[in-house]
């Protein structure tokens, strides 16, 4: 058995903090205004993360019995090697599916960036340069971090952004209840923006 990770909680908790970017990402249908109505563009963000929570999960619990076989040696292949483990026959399976999440990831972000930049400029920007800018920041971003940088630097982008969210929704929110909920998750939000750190 490997030896346990000497990590004290709050070197946990801003570890955790920088891998907030792995369970989001919903926010494309609300920049797809000129195509659906609203009710349709809430129940596609609800039920996209109502699914991608059971999937994740699901993994958890699966790939949680089978970590100690890593030897507390996380790198950017881990989870292929950990389902290498599970069945040797998952592996190509499993870097197809990466790779296609992964490319239409990278395609809902970007027109969320491209969008945001529209709605700041009040349309000024076009579309295709918006679409510039954004490529051409990820590839300078890609060549000079890591990968778990990236991810933990995206974690507090995306947190800092939901804290600004939550600021819009505490204003507008009429019940008392609701704004406690959200005055809890802005707390959360600024921890991630400050604290965040990456897992390697």
């Amino acid at each position: 058995m490997p030896e346990p990770l000497k990590h004290t909680p709050w070197e946990v908790l801003t570890i955790l903090a920088g891998t907030l970017i792995v369970v989001q990402g919903f926010e494309t249908p609300r920049y797809l205004g000129d195509e659906f109505d609203s009710d349709t563009r809430i129940k596609a963000s609800r039920w996209s993360q109502i699914i991608s929570t059971v999937v994740y999960l699901a993994f958890v619990a699966l790939a949680l019995p089978l970590t100690h076989l890593l030897q507390g040696s996380y790198d950017d292949n881990s989870l292929i090697e950990l389902t290498k483990f599970a069945s040797p026959l998952l592996v190509t399976p499993l870097i197809i599916a990466a790779a296609m999440s992964q490319f239409s990831a990278a395609v809902a972000d970007t027109m969320s960036a491209t969008g945001n930049m529209e709605e700041m400029t009040n349309h000024h920007l076009k579309e295709k340069f918006g679409y510039l800018l954004v490529g051409g920041g990820a590839i300078s971003l890609t060549w000079s971090a890591s990968t778990l940088e990236i991810l933990a630097l995206a974690s507090r982008a995306f947190a800092f952004y939901y804290l600004l969210q939550c600021f819009v929704a505490f204003t507008v929110s009429k019940s008392p209840v609701q704004k406690a909920g959200i005055v809890v998750l802005s707390v959360v939000l600024a921890f991630i923006t400050v604290f965040a750190v990456p897992a390697g």
